[in-house]
């Protein structure tokens, strides 16, 4: 997926997304929490063979966007307040808890996926998943392991939520 920010000087392009918080749970696993960044949803093309076949295959068709309350300062510093607002960033899972619609998948290896997506337009910067602002891993998997994750999104300046449509998500 190319979302086409420039991540120089932490410009940014401004687009509409959809965001969506991963939360894999199982009995025999610690609980798998990531986010992504996607101009579509399509459930039905992701893999259910396992966690991380799902991961992959997520990956695959969208973006990683690191946990905003996680990277929030060393991006600020970064940035230099170059159009970061750090009150939408501590609102972000507020809002999206709020703006979002439920899926839920069973995998083939007994675990629950269960996916909150919304719509968000936002300025976004792109960097690279290696880049010292991005923590090297998420809850339980290391960003090294999902070659599929190349690039990092992260929503800067958020202009507004939205609660995607039904059939928005195929």
């Amino acid at each position: 997926m190319s979302i086409a920010v420039k991540s120089q000087n932490c410009q940014t392009e401004n687009k509409e997304l959809f965001f969506v918080e991963i939360d894999i749970r199982g009995v025999s696993i610690n609980p798998i929490l990531m986010n992504g960044l996607t101009s579509f949803v399509k459930v039905s093309e992701y893999n259910n063979d396992s966690p991380m076949s799902f991961l992959r295959s997520f990956y695959r068709l969208g973006s990683y966007s690191p946990d905003i309350e996680l990277i929030g300062y060393s991006l600020f510093k970064e940035c230099q307040n170059e159009g970061f607002n750090a009150r939408s960033m501590s609102l972000l899972n507020n809002k999206i808890f709020k703006k979002s619609i439920k899926k839920q998948l069973l995998l083939k290896t007994g675990e629950t996926v269960f996916l909150r997506i919304s719509k968000i337009k936002a300025d976004f910067l792109e960097l690279d998943k290696d880049n010292k602002i991005i923590p090297s891993n998420s809850n339980e998997i290391s960003l090294s392991e999902i070659n599929e994750i190349k690039m990092c999104y992260i929503p800067l300046k958020i202009y507004y939520y939205k609660k995607p449509r039904k059939k928005d998500i195929l």
